[in-house]
């Protein structure tokens, strides 16, 4: 909240920063964006007296997915030839899909994207708007603008907690009356409007932050890589089958395969699951995964503590997903922490409860989980989209976290115990943790996060 001023987006290089005016490093931005092609489609101004919540929703109306890479976002105003306001710049590998949203605001919000310092919008009014900073001086030209919006506070959503919305995606974004107030309190982020006159501004998808159908929408699970060694039984008809029920309950569509993972078994997917994989995944499997996320998949990537080789053949889950035999986070060989900023800990933790749950979509409904010989999972730095969503008591990296990479979301948790419902075939040692603390929610609100149902 703060005076009058202009959102943009800019082409610098300051990945998720406000930068001086002083500074000019100019990386072009990643692609020419056609005018109109992505627009500002919904803000959060003045939430509500007392609070500071503030967002932006920007839609992409066309068929493709449009890279944002380099864009910025600034409320300093189009034409403005001295930056007195905030420059937020989309890190590398921000796309917004075809049909799709992104949300970006300040730390107390729940947008996909947080900007910081400066950025703030004033509750009498203000602007928005999306630019290609071409020369690199953090200012919005109006050759440079994608989309923009100057405001007042007549037009609605003003302080009763009721997003200002866009009517239609295809109107005019300067005039009053495609806009006004959301009917939906808190507003309607990632999302189609809940005031939307037009043929835009529907569907959704890929990373854009919640509000997709779950009807039909496909999940297949990974069953081909050890997931019934040992006492293992990490299948749809063994020990997760009450975790596929509950999808298939909510309208979700459940598979699994037993078939080495390729861009022909994951077509028509929205969301893999690997359940403590106890059989290494080759390059190829990597890479077809990697992809999958990137071009707008969602993954869960489940593991358990180091040394639970159940099938004797040297590679753990632990050691799988972190690419090593013998390092967390090696130089040559590293899976998912050089692809998407974590690894695995290792080590062996258990709790039960765990109590310190970080406020979410993902952990919503969850007051506590347990973990039963399991593992946390430790952050690189690269990747500013993680957001940690479970601490056992003492440990300094959590135990379940979700992010964003590409068009893509994944999400990982450091013990398969937790969707262990305690069936499976006979004589396997198996105990319910399904049924444990809020463990079941934690599994379903993963999902509808990965299916990009929530954000």
């Amino acid at each position: 909240m703060k005076k009058r001023t202009v959102i943009g987006l800019t082409s610098l290089a300051m990945v998720g920063a406000l930068v001086a005016p002083a500074v000019y490093h100019v990386q072009p931005a990643s692609a020419a964006i056609a005018a109109g092609s992505v627009v500002v489609n919904e803000i959060m101004y003045n939430y509500a007296s007392g609070t500071t919540q503030e967002w932006v929703e920007l839609y992409n109306k066309t068929s493709s997915a449009i890279d944002l890479s380099g864009y910025k976002l600034t409320d300093n105003g189009v034409g403005a030839t001295s930056l007195t306001e905030g420059v937020y710049t989309f890190p590398s590998g921000t796309t917004i899909p075809a049909g799709g949203y992104i949300t970006i605001g300040n730390s107390l919000s729940s947008a996909t994207y947080k900007w910081s310092g400066n950025f703030a919008l004033g509750n009498s009014g203000d602007g928005v708007a999306l630019f290609s900073d071409s020369n690199g001086d953090n200012l919005a030209q109006s050759g440079e603008v994608i989309d923009s919006v100057e405001f007042t506070s007549s037009w609605g959503g003003n302080g009763t907690g009721y997003s200002l919305e866009r009517k239609d995606p295809a109107g005019s974004s300067s005039s009053s009356t495609n806009w006004g107030s959301s009917t939906v309190s808190g507003g309607t982020m990632g999302k189609v409007n809940s005031i939307n006159t037009g043929t835009g501004g529907g569907g959704g998808g890929g990373d854009t932050g919640g509000g997709g159908t779950v009807s039909g929408t496909k999940v297949l699970w990974d069953q081909g890589h050890g997931q019934t060694a040992g006492n293992a039984d990490w299948t749809i008809g063994g020990a997760n089958s009450s975790f596929a029920d509950a999808l298939r309950a909510k309208g979700y569509t459940v598979s699994s395969t037993t078939s080495t993972i390729s861009s022909t078994v994951l077509s028509g997917y929205k969301v893999l699951v690997l359940p403590e994989p106890n059989i290494n995944y080759t390059s190829a499997e990597k890479t077809a995964i990697n992809t999958f996320i990137q071009n707008g998949g969602g993954v869960y990537f489940i593991a358990d503590h180091i040394v639970s080789d159940r099938n004797n053949d040297g590679w753990d889950s632990v050691q799988i997903y972190d690419g090593s035999q013998t390092e967390a986070y090696p130089a040559t060989g590293s899976w998912v922490g050089a692809t998407f900023g974590f690894y695995f800990n290792r080590n062996n933790v258990s709790q039960d409860p765990i109590t310190d749950i970080r406020a979410n979509s993902v952990t919503a409904g969850v007051s506590s989980v347990g973990a039963w010989n399991g593992s946390t999972i430790h952050l690189t730095g690269a990747n500013s989209t993680i957001v940690n969503d479970v601490f056992l008591t003492g440990q300094a990296d959590a135990f379940h976290i979700h992010g964003k990479y590409g068009s893509g979301r994944f999400a990982a948790l450091g013990d398969s115990s937790l969707y262990d419902d305690g069936t499976g075939a006979s004589g396997k040692n198996l105990y319910d943790g399904w049924n444990a603390d809020n463990d079941k929610v934690l599994a379903v609100n993963t999902i509808d996060y990965l299916a990009g149902v929530i954000n």
